[in-house]
């Protein structure tokens, strides 16, 4: 289905290294420096520039997918503690220069490149998990123009939920709410606010926005049970999200006594590595 065995993965605006975003072969001539564009025809002789790493340079090799489970912390619609409510799809890129999911996004979003990784990560994701609750990271960027977007989760077999930034969000920009809304629009996919609890943000903007799902920021979680202001923080969020009628999961659980606080707190679903790790194929929860 396109996770690889029948050939790349990657468009033609991805495909081979040292083409440009729109294939032709062709680098130009201006905003070079800026967007890691071709080096020099003529560079100081007895000197080599050093290339910057790109996203427009990447082949199929050199991403891939992983997937973390999301992981019930109560029993749920008849399903036990402890198993698998959905699945996140995580980036990874195998090139030195690009060595973590941060920095590939960050490189991307600066190359104005996110809508066509964003097309890669979804086909791989989608190739290799065709029917779950898919939870899919969504760029801004993304939302300027949704058509490809929009068929990917129309033809999906399973239940989509996008995940989009909280600052973005509930942020100064109505036009991203306004986006956001446009995709989720009579239920193709499910509205995830991510990051919450990461930075400052108006809860009024939270309600009136009405999100199926809000996930709270790792920054917010781990070590949760340490710290009583952070308690009193997350005890607010969970209990607004509730109150809206959302879904509440929390990310970034690495130990035992976070999970037990997070169920007294009325949090049904969770993410971080004392639940389940990153990976493909997955094991069992």
């Amino acid at each position: 289905m396109g996770d690889g065995r029948h050939g790349p993965l990657v468009p033609d605006v991805f495909r081979l290294q040292g083409e440009t975003m729109m294939g032709t072969g062709r680098h130009s001539s201006s905003g070079d420096a800026q967007d890691g564009g071709a080096l020099s025809e003529h560079p100081p002789r007895g000197k080599r520039r050093r290339r910057m790493p790109s996203t427009r340079h990447l082949r199929a090799a050199d991403l891939d997918v992983v997937f973390q489970p999301i992981v019930r912390l109560r029993r749920a619609e008849g399903m036990p503690v402890g198993s698998t409510f959905g699945v996140e799809a995580l980036a990874r890129c195998h090139l030195p220069a690009l060595p973590d999911a941060e920095t590939l996004i960050e490189t991307a979003v600066a190359e104005k490149a996110m809508k066509q990784l964003g097309v890669v990560i979804r086909r791989r994701a989608m190739a290799r998990m065709p029917a779950v609750d898919l939870f899919l990271n969504v760029h801004p960027q993304e939302l300027e123009e949704q058509r490809e977007l929009r068929d990917a989760i129309a033809s999906y077999e399973g239940k989509v939920w996008v995940e989009i930034p909280a600052d973005a969000l509930l942020g100064t920009q109505p036009r991203v709410r306004e986006q956001a809304a446009e995709l989720v629009r009579g239920g193709a996919a499910r509205l995830v606010v991510d990051h919450v609890g990461a930075a400052p943000l108006d809860p009024l903007l939270l309600v009136q926005l009405r999100p199926d799902a809000v996930k709270l920021d790792r920054r917010l979680v781990t070590g949760l049970h340490q710290d009583p202001n952070r308690r009193l923080v997350a005890t607010h969020l969970i209990e607004l999200s509730l109150a809206i009628g959302a879904r509440v999961i929390a990310v970034g659980v690495e130990c035992e006594e976070d999970r037990s606080l997070l169920v007294a707190l009325g949090v049904d679903l969770a993410q971080g590595f004392h639940l389940a790790r990153p990976g493909f194929p997955l094991r069992d929860t």
